[in-house]
């Protein structure tokens, strides 16, 4: 018996540059697929550390969908100046869970 299985297609989800300024800075976020499918792929993110949605950063969107024959969806964050002096804070953007796909966990 022979086994031809195609390799189910992964998600990864990366963000750069690794760092951005509150005062307008800016980082772009990807989800790509590891090759096309014929079904529109979900993936909801979580958004986590110590920055704070809508005092530090905008653009947080916890849901995107990477139509069929496509590989890839992108979205922007934008850091926002608040009046707070503060230390370095941090973002933690996560993928929390993929429709029509299998989600590896590396």
């Amino acid at each position: 018996v022979t086994n031809t299985a195609a390799a189910k297609p992964t998600v990864t989800l990366s963000c750069s540059p690794a760092s951005f300024s509150e005062n307008g800075g800016k980082v772009t976020c990807s989800l790509t697929l590891s090759k096309t499918t014929t079904k529109d792929v979900t993936v909801k993110t979580t958004y986590g550390g110590s920055a704070k949605a809508g005092t530090d950063y905008t653009g947080q969107r916890a849901t995107h969908t990477i139509k069929a024959g496509n590989k890839s969806t992108s979205w922007r964050l934008t850091g926002k100046a608040d009046t707070t002096q503060e230390a370095n804070e941090s973002l933690i953007v996560e993928i929390d869970s993929v429709t029509n796909l299998s989600l590896m966990h590396t």
